[in-house]
């Protein structure tokens, strides 16, 4: 009787009206009487520390609303208040992702204030402050332990001992499209990353894939799109789609068709096995030390087995190459479920 009911409400009724009366339905639903006592509203990471942002990378905070919600907005710094935003496939709703620009933030400390609101007068408000730096770091190793702050881009994610191993993984039950983890600040130039990864799990029906984002360059939209659509990465990973792993430069710009160059070797992966990989992108320059395009590396094998000899190679040399910037590096799953394990980074 409920569902044909809320299914009405959402074809017929304007947004704000179908959100408060489907909320104003659950809470006299006696199956649901714990989401009475769930927070309106709450953030999967908090980090204190926030390291420098640039071009379309942004500094992304994800989270998600109670099905009681019927309304939340943000400040950020005094600014004007904004509503969360949910869409898929990044965050469909009730989960929501707030995307600050570098010139968003202030150096040193910023306050974000949330209120959430549900029927019957019910608030909850979420004050969060953080301190941002301009500061351009170094990448470091990644060695995971339980107090590990994460820097996430998207989803939800966690460190977890694992067999006696702390190893990062997104939390189980949010798995889905793209869910990406930072593991630096953006830096120019080349950079090497090693590491091991056990697939575990794997959404029925849907494509899916995982691996290392080598450059991570955000969300390439028009300003005021949330949440942002594009892309712009290079990345080493398995994809289920080509039946094998393999490496991509990409770019896509909003909704607008995306930009490909793309290098693949057929290979099964077996769930429950780990595998271990190395990757190199390297930034290749003329006699003038003036960039010219960049190549990607890598090799991919089972952690029981010898390290293969040879490297798989990717470059741009012909069409649409990957700008030349600042890169962040970054972890992706896309719906699956995947473990990885110390994160080893340098630059080269």
């Amino acid at each position: 009787m409920i569902k044909p009911l809320l299914h009405q409400i959402q074809r017929r009724l304007p947004l704000r009206l179908k959100k408060t009366i489907k909320a104003l339905l659950w809470q006299v639903l006696p199956w649901k009487s714990n989401e009475r006592t769930k927070p309106l509203v709450r953030l999967f990471h908090q980090p204190y520390n926030v390291p420098r942002r640039c071009d379309e990378l942004t500094f992304n905070i994800p989270g998600e609303q109670s099905t009681l919600t019927y309304s939340a907005n943000y400040c950020l710094n005094n600014n004007p208040w904004q509503p969360v935003h949910s869409g898929a496939p990044r965050y469909p709703n009730p989960q929501f992702c707030l995307e600050f620009f570098h010139k968003d933030l202030c150096v040193g400390k910023n306050v974000l204030i949330i209120e959430a609101k549900a029927p019957f007068g019910r608030t909850h408000k979420i004050e969060y402050q953080f301190n941002y730096s301009q500061h351009q770091g170094q990448p470091q190793d990644c060695i995971w332990k339980e107090s590990s702050v994460l820097e996430v881009e998207d989803g939800y994610w966690e460190t977890a001992s694992i067999d006696g191993e702390w190893r990062v993984r997104p939390v189980p039950g949010y798995e889905g499209y793209d869910k990406v983890l930072l593991l630096s600040e953006p830096f120019e130039g080349g950079r090497r990353v090693e590491t091991n990864m056990i697939l575990r799990k794997i959404i029925p029906a849907k494509e899916w894939g995982y691996g290392i984002l080598p450059q991570w360059g955000g969300r390439p939209d028009p300003e005021g799109t949330l949440p942002r659509r594009g892309w712009l990465f290079s990345l080493v990973w398995y994809f289920n789609r080509y039946k094998g792993y393999g490496a991509e430069f990409s770019e896509r710009q909003g909704n607008n068709i995306a930009k490909f160059n793309t290098c693949y070797r057929s290979s099964n992966i077996e769930l429950l096995r780990k595998y271990s990989v190395i990757t190199e992108c390297l930034d290749e320059r003329d006699a003038k030390n003036k960039h010219i395009r960049y190549v990607l590396r890598f090799k991919w094998w089972p952690s029981d087995e010898a390290e293969p000899e040879d490297w798989i190679f990717l470059d741009d040399k012909s069409g649409w190459k990957l700008p030349e910037r600042a890169y962040a590096i970054g972890l992706v799953c896309y719906n699956c479920q995947v473990d990885f394990g110390p994160m080893y980074i340098k630059r080269c």
